[in-house]
């Protein structure tokens, strides 16, 4: 996707309150073989493992790309450019700086619960966030300082979002085995029934 706000498109409680229901809805679906011949504590661990939230954590920093590119100045109140409201061009330097990640990329859109006003700006490539920096003047100083901000930035908001995911991975590996254990209750509930109906059953 192109860069854009992070942190800005759902809320945390919507994402707890789906993936709460999401796996409520995945306990039901699982078959009776499958719910029969595996150990509950693994099937557990593999229904837990699919629907935690997995906040990233940052690696380190590195130069993706830097090369030669037009870059717009009309902005640029030092420069003498009688029309501002079309872009002017001059030959300049575009530089990608890469911060790899570890752990679930769509976190990068949901707002935490405690947020401020101003919202990292990146574009999320894969495993990666991408930030570009476009100079007339090739300056390291200044893209180290933008970069360090930006990545600061996303560090908070993702420490804001870590409380909330704990409290819900905490409570998600009860919520699946409360869900399994109801469900094999109601299927054992259902074939004492039939057995107690005194009737054969169709063969297969």
């Amino acid at each position: 996707m192109a860069a854009q706000h992070l942190f800005s498109k759902w809320d945390m409680f919507t994402v707890i309150e789906h993936q709460r229901s999401e796996a409520t809805k995945y306990v039901q679906q699982v078959s009776t073989t499958q719910l029969s011949a595996t150990p509950e504590d693994d099937l557990v661990e593999q229904i837990t493992e699919r629907f935690r939230l997995n906040v990233p954590v940052m690696k380190k920093p590195y130069v993706f790309e830097s090369k030669e590119s037009q870059v717009d100045v009309s902005r640029d109140p030092r420069r003498a450019i009688f029309n501002r409201g079309r872009p002017f061009y001059v030959q300049g330097m575009k530089t990608i700086i890469a911060i790899p990640f570890d752990g679930d990329r769509e976190l990068f859109k949901v707002q935490p619960n405690t947020f401020s006003t101003m919202k990292p700006f990146a574009e999320v490539v894969g495993n990666e966030i991408h930030l570009t920096y476009e100079q007339a003047e090739a300056n390291a100083d200044t893209i180290t300082s933008a970069y360090t901000k930006t990545l600061q930035e996303i560090e908070q908001y993702l420490g804001w979002q870590r409380p909330s995911a704990d409290d819900f991975n905490n409570q998600l590996k009860q919520l699946v085995k409360q869900q399994i254990s109801q469900r094999k209750q109601k299927l054992a509930a259902g074939a004492q029934m039939v057995e107690s109906l005194g009737l054969p059953t169709r063969s297969e």
